[in-house]
């Protein structure tokens, strides 16, 4: 069921024991709903492996290799208000997305960006059809060297949050591409060599 308040504060709310481990995620009509949340990169990879809905319980740090959501899934990934990180940010992208992901939750990610559609090179195919769907959020990109929040091989489309890079595009736009952009603040510029970028709104900044 749902609660009108957030039922992890208590020991038990109107009679029903909170179950150990889940995760109260407030909805749009804010009324609020447990879930099973996941608090380690492993979990996190089994999780959107599976496809469905995912949900942050805890800060997450991803150690040398992104975590991929495979072609053929669907995945919403909820933040929680949490943060993603890359135990190396200025090396490490943290996720790298073949299917079609959904990130909402007003989280935060902190790495060398989030790929989207990437294939790794070594004749392996990036993906076109990769689509990547921003609701909100922070997104810093720490490569010192280059990078992006998000590099895109396939379809982004994002509407709102902040996107910030230190050395590079705060988005990167690769051939064959389309990106649409409504109400983001970017700070760090585009980079665009795709098929197609949109602009609605908001605030786009460069500091190259």
């Amino acid at each position: 069921g749902d609660f009108s308040a957030d039922p992890t504060v208590v020991t038990s709310y109107g009679g029903v024991v909170v179950a150990e481990g889940k995760i109260a995620v407030q909805q749009a009509n804010g009324r609020w709903t447990l879930v099973d949340g996941v608090a380690t990169a492993e979990a996190l990879a089994e999780a959107v492996a599976a496809g469905g809905d995912v949900v942050l319980g805890a800060d997450i740090t991803v150690s040398e290799q992104p975590v991929v959501i495979p072609a053929g899934k669907t995945v919403i990934l909820n933040m929680n208000g949490k943060t993603l990180s890359a135990a190396d940010v200025t090396k490490t992208y943290a996720l790298n997305n073949h299917g079609t992901l959904t990130i909402t939750g007003n989280g935060v990610v902190n790495a060398r960006g989030i790929y989207n559609g990437y294939g790794g090179g070594n004749n392996n195919p990036n993906s076109s059809s990769a689509k990547l769907i921003i609701e909100n959020g922070t997104f810093n990109a720490k490569g010192t060297d280059g990078g992006a929040c998000i590099f895109n091989y396939g379809i982004v489309e994002i509407n709102g949050g902040t996107f910030t890079s230190i050395g590079g595009y705060s988005l990167n736009n690769q051939n064959g591409s389309s990106m649409t952009i409504v109400d983001a603040t970017v700070t760090g510029g585009i980079y665009n060599l795709g098929d197609t970028l949109t602009i609605n709104g908001g605030k786009i900044a460069t500091t190259r």
